[in-house]
């Protein structure tokens, strides 16, 4: 998997071709965007709070994904149902998180300054990378998801 991942969600090798290098590896038909699919678990309480941040502010994805990706996460309600201003996705963009480029084009995409904007990851690379440009950044901990919920409301309540 991860001798692929980069290329693949960089756009640099199909989603076929990664299926069909894993069939020979393996002896066996693969298709990683429906096993993908069938294992993603939601996080709770994030359809809430994306739903509360879009109500109040531009929202947007910037997301290293494998090309088709959002679409079906979106199709399937994986991801949030609301308008996004923005969906910057590694596989079309062609640059991954943490590099520079992926953070440049999401600026472009937002349409404001840096320092206007708030990323919101997992990663503590992806958010040295765009504190580094000027962005606002909380970590968000997947193992506290509650936590990090909160935390970002504060964060984002006025003053």
């Amino acid at each position: 998997y991860w001798h692929y991942n980069d290329a693949v969600c960089r756009g640099e090798v199909s989603l076929d071709e990664l299926n069909r290098v894993w069939a020979e590896r393996l002896g066996i038909m693969v298709d990683w965007q429906y096993y993908y699919l069938q294992a993603v678990d939601k996080m709770p309480g994030i359809g809430g709070l994306v739903d509360w941040v879009a109500q109040r502010y531009l929202i947007g994805i910037l997301t290293n994904t494998m090309p088709g990706f959002v679409g079906a996460l979106q199709g399937k309600g994986d991801i949030p149902p609301v308008q996004y201003n923005s969906i910057v996705d590694s596989s079309v963009v062609h640059a991954l998180k943490p590099e520079q480029q992926i953070f440049e084009t999401a600026a472009v995409q937002a349409g404001v300054e840096p320092h206007e904007i708030l990323l919101i990851d997992d990663d503590r690379a992806n958010l040295a990378a765009a504190d580094k440009l000027g962005w606002r950044t909380i970590w968000f901990d997947a193992y506290q998801p509650e936590e990090s919920i909160e935390a970002i409301r504060l964060s984002l309540e006025p003053a």
